[in-house]
């Protein structure tokens, strides 16, 4: 879904990279940015993750796929009960 901005909203996001906006209704907080931006931060959050793998990788960090299915399986009966 797109929405489209109130002239408010636009002419407070312009001249900024983004802006906080509150749901009165909720109190829930959104940050108002342009997509190029949130798509780069998304992107660099990302290849973080991917370098903090590679990194417990080359460290010795690592465990089997059955480790990992059986500690995931813990993990969801404790969320589940």
């Amino acid at each position: 879904m797109t929405a489209k901005l109130s002239k408010a909203l636009s002419n407070a996001l312009s001249g900024h990279d983004q802006i906080e906006a509150i749901d009165p209704a909720t109190g829930r907080l959104f940050i108002l940015t342009e997509k190029s931006l949130y798509e780069l931060s998304y992107q660099q959050q990302v290849n973080a993750a991917i370098q903090r793998g590679i990194e417990d990788m080359e460290a010795g960090r690592t465990m089997t796929i059955d480790e990992s299915r059986r500690r995931s399986d813990e993990a969801l009966d404790r969320f589940q009960q």
